[in-house]
């Protein structure tokens, strides 16, 4: 990797963990009350960003688990 490359790569790694420590944080949250639509749509943005940022990356593998996160986390957004 050029130091391009590098700086990309470690400024991609900085905003996946602050992603992680936000989905913790949520998920706590949600595991105290289940019916807050709000707490589910912070996960969906976040795990939307980094599936954006992974697919820019040309990250697939990581893109695709968030794509079938968002997926599952649209479903219980709707109840079902």
């Amino acid at each position: 990797m050029s130091d391009f490359d590098e700086d990309i790569f470690s400024a991609f790694l900085n905003y996946i963990n602050e992603g992680l420590l936000e989905l913790d944080q949520s998920f706590l949250e949600l595991e105290k009350d289940s019916n807050q639509v709000e707490v589910i749509d912070r996960i969906l943005r976040v795990v939307h960003s980094i599936k954006g940022s992974s697919g820019f990356l040309k990250f697939s593998k990581l893109e695709s688990l968030a794509h079938k996160a968002e997926n599952l986390l649209v479903k219980v957004r709707k109840n079902e």
